[in-house]
């Protein structure tokens, strides 16, 4: 594998966005930072043998997201989604997942209520890390957003088949940090993350996150932390692509 190198974009060499796997989404060409950003910055410093591909599980993820939230980009016959071929073993587990996610009375609701995809941004998003101020311009975008009750959520595939065993993967692969970022910058009070698990008879978990609550907490800290190493590196860089 080459020698990893990092740019103020928010690429990765070696590593491709998951988030570019499917279909063309000017979204992430746009110079905001967001919460994959971050992500890619928490890798780069990692030693290189624990960073984890994550690939399949990504590509798997935003299948199933885009037969929920957006249905209109799905080709069912030909198994694909905008450009993205899919196998028929692929095709029919995300059926099956979606069929499950249906059935869930709050996901049913929360999917009626809400726009999918979300976007929200902020030019100045104000911060304070030991008591040094700093600001980056921000995104994010929400899987679904409710616009009746004004909250958010995110739909996650996983290989949890309890929800004791979701939490345990919520909390292992950092999710706090997301949804306390997403809150912060929608300004959304409350916040819900839904699983789906990918192994049968693919059971729904749901975690509910309130602003202030030891998971929102947790979460901002962790953004925090990671938002002022990217100002400290990147801030200027940012405020010199927007201008």
């Amino acid at each position: 594998m080459p020698p990893r190198s990092f740019t103020a974009m928010g690429a990765v060499d070696g590593w491709q966005n998951h988030q570019h796997m499917i279909g063309i989404d000017t979204y992430y060409d746009r110079a905001e930072v967001s919460n994959s950003d971050l992500t890619e910055l928490h890798k780069f410093f990692l030693p290189e043998n624990i960073v984890l591909d994550l690939t399949r599980a990504y590509r798997e993820g935003n299948m199933v997201d885009a037969m929920i939230t957006e249905p209109e980009r799905c080709d069912h016959l030909r198994m694909r989604i905008d450009d993205e071929q899919f196998t028929r073993d692929e095709w029919e587990m995300g059926k099956r997942m979606l069929d499950a996610y249906l059935k869930d009375d709050f996901c049913m609701s929360m999917l009626k209520q809400s726009a999918g995809q979300k976007v929200f941004s902020l030019a100045d998003f104000q911060m304070e890390m030991d008591g040094i101020d700093f600001s980056l311009p921000v995104r994010c975008k929400y899987d679904l957003f409710n616009t009746v009750a004004g909250f958010g959520g995110d739909i996650k595939t996983t290989a949890a088949t309890t929800q004791k065993g979701f939490e345990q993967a919520f909390h292992h692969f950092d999710y706090p940090r997301s949804r306390a970022w997403y809150m912060d910058i929608s300004g959304a009070e409350r916040d819900v993350v839904i699983g789906i698990s990918k192994s049968r008879p693919h059971k729904i978990f749901k975690i509910f996150i309130k602003r202030g609550d030891a998971i929102y907490s947790h979460g901002r800290d962790s953004y925090m932390q990671l938002a002022f190493r990217w100002w400290y590196l990147f801030g200027e860089i940012n405020k010199e692509v927007l201008v």
